[in-house]
C-alpha cells in the first residue's frame, strides 16, 4: 500500500482486519515525513508490514518515517519506475521500498503458497540484516536478504 495518513481511520482499520482474517499479506509505506515516533497508517496497524526506505549505500533515507510500527527497510531512493505517458522516471519514497518488500513476499508465496501472513512476516524479519550503527526505531528488523529465504 503506497498511501498513508498520520491519523488512524476506523473504516481503514476495519478493512485491514477483514483482509488479514482472509489471509492477505499487507505491506505499507511507513511515510515520508522523516519523523521517528510512529509510522503512518495503514503501516501502523497490526497485520500490516510497515516499510521504511534506504538509499544505495544502505543509509536510512532522511524522509523515511520510523518508530512504532516500522518492521523492515528496503531500497527507496532513486528507484527507476514507470511513469505518465508511457515514460520512466526515478522516484524516491517509502512507497518504492514497500514495493520491494511486496515483491519478496510474492517470491516466498510462489514457493510456499500455504503460508499465513504471520509466517511470511516471521520469515522476512528473520531473514533481515541489521544495518550497523542505526537504531531499530529507524530500520525495524533491517533489510531482508532474499538469499537467506531461498
Amino acid at each position: 500500500m503506497s498511501f498513508g495518513t498520520g491519523q488512524a481511520s476506523l473504516p481503514l482499520l476495519r478493512a485491514i482486519r477483514i483482509a488479514y482474517k482472509q489471509g492477505l499479506i499487507m505491506v505499507a509505506a511507513s511515510g515520508n515525513s522523516g519523523r521517528s515516533d510512529q509510522v503512518d497508517f495503514p503501516a501502523g496497524y497490526y497485520g500490516v508490514l510497515g516499510v521504511g526506505a534506504v538509499d544505495y549505500n544502505d543509509t536510512i533515507a532522511e524522509f523515511s518515517r520510523g518508530g512504532y510500527g516500522l518492521d523492515l527497510v528496503a531500497p527507496g531512493v532513486g528507484i527507476r519506475s514507470t511513469y505518465l505517458n508511457e515514460g520512466y522516471t526515478d522516484l524516491s519514497g517509502t512507497s518504492m521500498a514497500a514495493a520491494h518488500i511486496s515483491g519478496v513476499a510474492a517470491i516466498i508465496l510462489a514457493k510456499e503458497p500455504h503460508l499465513s501472513p504471520n509466517q511470511i512476516f516471521d520469515l522476512l524479519t528473520e531473514a533481515a540484516i541489521q544495518l550497523d550503527g542505526i537504531a531499530a526505531s529507524r530500520q525495524g528488523a533491517g533489510i531482508p536478504e532474499l538469499t537467506r529465504l531461498l
